[in-house]
Parts: C-alpha cells; structure tokens; sequence
C-alpha cells in the first residue's frame, strides 16, 4: 500500500480514497470477514492511520453499501463459525476488531461521519453512536436484533445508547428487540440527516467536505472534551468483550 496521504486502496471488500479533505472509506460487504481476517483487518486500519497521519485529511466518512451491516449477515457469520475449531478465535478476533475502531475513532483528530444504508443491526448502531454524524438513507432501519439472535449486545451500545436517548428508552430498545426506522431514529436523535434518492453517497460526501473545511484543531481539541472518560469507556469495552464471549460461548461451541 503507498505510504502517502494520497493512498487509495481497491478490494472486493472495501475501497478507500481521499476527496477533498475527506477519506471515504466504502465497506462493500464481507465486514465480519474485515474482523476476522487478519490481512483485509491489517489493511483496513492502515487506511484508518493513513487518514490520522495526513495532512490533507481531516474527516473520515464510512459508507455502508446494501444490507452489510444486517442481522442477516450477523446470523451468517455465527453460522459460519458455530462448532469450528477456531470459532472461538474468529469470534472474539471481531469484537477486537470492533473495540479497536471505536477506540481508534475517539482517539482521532478526526471527525468520523457514517452514512449508512440496508439493515444496521446491534454492533453496527453501537459503531455509528461513536462517530460525529450518522446519516442515513430513507430507507435504512436500524434493528436491535441480538435479542433474535440471542447474544448480548455488543459494538459498545450498552455505553453510547444512553447517552442519546437516556437509561430508560436505552433499555426499552435493548430489551424489546424493536427496528427503528430511519425517520424513527430521526426523532430520537440516533442521526443527524436522512436523504433519499440514488445520490445519497454523492449527498453524505459533500455534506463531510463541508464539515471538514472547519479548523481542525478546534475540532481535535473538542472530540477531546467530548471523550475525556477513555478510561471508563475502555473498561466498559473489556468487560463487553468478556460478557460477548461467555454470552455466545453455547452459540459458537454448538
């Protein structure tokens, strides 16, 4: 991969380029083969530390294309690995992966904007929460389907899901299991914007490059305050980490 902020990074899984101050990252489909494979996983941070290094960058913007993000695909990847030899390994090898994205997005000069289309289900929403902006197509939802699928919630939801919507409507949406549409999600404050139409990506770039014209050592100092409890937030994920694989370990051993 090149060494300069200029990078642009093509797979079957997930591109990468910079467009005008803004690193798009485009997560084509595959993400928990970007968790658990250590070479898409190994190319996808660099990509991450590329945008924190250059000077040229000053927000991140992460795509979802179709339903990537889906409990479907969830669902899939426990299948996949349920009774393997190493399926413990590949399950715990993704919620690393996710606790050191959301670790990398709080640390970052950055801002990080999500533009998020399909079904978003549990870790996925808990991913988005961290970030700066979430914008979603008129026809996304966002499901809380780890009820369905029977393990706990993960993605850091039980941390950042509060902090939007309060304790009591945190617990009703991770107990009840319920989808939110995207207007839904609107009115409760999980997004910032819904678009419609065929040019939503175009749409969630241009709104990013407009962001990322702010002066970003304002930004940096800000995303500083607004996450000066790391500490408690890294506790939380170890314990989320240890409460996934004791949550799962029937689902993954079966």
């Amino acid at each position: 991969m090149p060494s300069n902020q200029y990078i642009e990074y093509k797979s079957d899984f997930f591109d990468y380029h910079v467009a005008e101050g803004v690193g798009v990252l485009k997560l084509k489909r595959g993400i928990f083969e970007l968790g658990t494979d250590l070479n898409l996983r190994d190319a996808l941070f660099a990509c991450l530390r590329e945008a924190e290094e250059s000077p040229e960058v000053k927000a991140v913007l992460i795509i979802s294309c179709g339903n990537c993000f889906s409990g479907d695909e969830y669902r899939r990847f426990l299948t996949s690995v349920a009774g393997t030899d190493d399926g413990e390994l590949l399950f715990a090898r993704e919620g690393n992966t996710l606790h050191h994205f959301i670790l990398h997005v709080i640390r970052s000069k950055n801002m990080f904007l999500t533009a998020l289309t399909g079904e978003i289900c549990t870790p996925f929403i808990g991913t988005s929460l961290v970030c700066d902006f979430r914008y979603v197509h008129e026809n996304a939802t966002l499901a809380f389907s780890h009820i369905d699928l029977d393990i706990p919630p993960g993605g850091g939801i039980g941390y950042f899901l509060p902090r939007y919507i309060g304790q009591a409507r945190a617990v009703e949406m991770l107990y009840s299991g319920k989808t939110l549409s995207a207007k839904e999600a609107f009115d409760l404050g999980l997004v910032n914007a819904v678009y419609s139409g065929d040019d939503f990506e175009a749409k969630c770039i241009e709104k990013a490059q407009k962001l990322a014209d702010r002066p970003l050592a304002a930004i940096s100092c800000t995303r500083s305050l607004l996450y000066s409890d790391i500490d408690r937030i890294e506790t939380y994920l170890e314990r989320e980490f240890k409460i996934m694989r004791l949550g799962c370990a029937s689902i993954i051993s079966s």
